[in-house]
């Protein structure tokens, strides 16, 4: 039963994602999708460094970076490994 409109994100039920392709998290701004991105596609046993995800983000204060890491891990969407300066997603 389609009736032509698009789906939003109250006829796709709990689903987080805005767009499954692009793995972005509604609700999240630019620098906190693209930290988890950079997080989330780490697949080393120890995680993501922060140094590594500000070599990743130039232009991008380190500040915010941190500011993203700690409002991610607050959320939920991330967790520190080995030290506090290490991260994996808690979906990867």
């Amino acid at each position: 039963m389609s009736s032509g409109a698009p789906m939003n994100s109250s006829t796709m039920g709990d689903n987080i994602y805005n767009n499954q392709d692009s793995g972005m998290i509604s609700g999240l701004n630019q620098v906190q999708n693209q930290v988890h991105s950079i997080i989330q596609s780490n697949v080393t046993e120890e995680g993501a460094s922060i140094e590594n995800v500000c070599k990743q983000l130039r232009g991008v204060p380190e500040r915010s970076v941190r500011e993203a890491i700690e409002f991610l891990s607050s959320e939920g969407h991330i967790y520190s490994t080995i030290d506090e300066d290490h991260y994996k997603a808690t979906d990867s």
